[in-house]
Parts: C-alpha cells; sequence; structure tokens
C-alpha cells in the first residue's frame, strides 16, 4: 500500500523533495519489480498492483529512479508475457500468479501488466514543484 499512498499524497499536493516523499520511494525502490515465482520457501515477488501503482508513484518522483524502476519492470514483465508458443487463448498476457490473480485471472494479470507498462505513456508528471 506504501505505492497507492505515495502516489495519492502526489496528487494531494505533498511535494517530492518532502522527507516522507523522500522515504516512500526509498522504500519503494528496494522491491523494485522482479519476476520471480514462488519455489520452495523463497516468495514470489510478483505483484501487478504493486507494480502499477509503485511505478506511477516512482513516475511521478523523480526521472533517475524512475528509470532504474522502470528497467526492472521491463524486464520482468516483456519476459514472462505469453508468446506465439502458448495457446491462442493466452497469447500476450501474463499469468494469474501474483497475490490477487485467483479473484481476477488471466484478464486481472494481463490489464494491470498493460497498465503499468502504459503509465509514460499516458500520463503527464505532475510540475516540478511537487
Amino acid at each position: 500500500m506504501t505505492a497507492a499512498g505515495c502516489l495519492s499524497r502526489y496528487f494531494c499536493g505533498e511535494r517530492r523533495n518532502s522527507e516522507v516523499m523522500k522515504k516512500s520511494v526509498s522504500l519503494l525502490m528496494q522491491h523494485t519489480p522482479k519476476w520471480q515465482e514462488q519455489k520452495g520457501e523463497a516468495r514470489s515477488t510478483i505483484n501487478f498492483c504493486y507494480w502499477y501503482f509503485g511505478t506511477f508513484a516512482i513516475f511521478q518522483s523523480n526521472d533517475k529512479a524512475f528509470r532504474e524502476w522502470s528497467d526492472g519492470l521491463l524486464a520482468a514483465l516483456l519476459e514472462s508475457q505469453r508468446g506465439a508458443n502458448d495457446s491462442e487463448d493466452e497469447e500476450g498476457s501474463w499469468d494469474p500468479i501474483d497475490p490477487w490473480g485467483a479473484c481476477g485471472g488471466r484478464v486481472y494479470s494481463t490489464a494491470m501488466a498493460v497498465l503499468a507498462l502504459e503509465v509514460q505513456c499516458r500520463f503527464l508528471r505532475q510540475r516540478a514543484e511537487y
């Protein structure tokens, strides 16, 4: 929820350089997107909802952090997208294996992945003083 809270604070007028925003962005940057499925005791790092809100929040924060975040997001999502060798029904989608996948299914996972990927194309950054 840190990612959603950070984004909400930006849109409510919190300044980018405030201490709470710096701490929030720092925390988000400790958990950049990485495609790691659960294996044994190793927990999965896949969370499409977090990746969407995190991408949006980091996009609003600063260019350097966003470049690092975006590199991780692109690597995680583009390498895990179902391709031409998969069934016709799955081609172009993402598997519903994050914490919310059981509820939302393949449509949810694919929608959230696409939303995360298009943040920088769809939204403008808030003014620099915020």
